[in-house]
């Protein structure tokens, strides 16, 4: 009934729409959980700034994986990096690596 390709496009916009409705729900929720970058140092942002995009984009892919049939080594090569990425950004914000 559905190809492969409608199936990888509906992946994408539930990785979209999962990803835009946790910022909209973590961003309010930010200072609370110590998720704000702090202007200091070699910071060159102004006001304090939310950081949780990357958290939102990692669920987001995360719950898209889901949704693709199969079990792909690559895919969890992707996934397994982007949590080592997203878990290096987090201790970054907090401890100006």
């Amino acid at each position: 009934m559905f190809s492969i390709g409608d199936l990888n496009t509906a992946a994408a916009l539930v990785a979209f729409l999962v990803t835009t409705f946790l910022i909209a729900v973590l961003l309010p929720l930010a200072p609370r959980l110590g998720l704000v970058d702090l202007p200091q140092g070699r910071k060159d942002h102004p006001h304090p700034t939310p950081v949780v995009g990357g958290i939102a984009m990692l669920a987001g892919s995360a719950v898209a994986m889901m949704l693709v049939p199969g079990e792909s080594p690559s895919l969890w090569a992707f996934m397994s990096a982007a949590c080592v990425v997203v878990a290096i950004g987090m201790y970054d914000d907090r401890n100006d690596l």
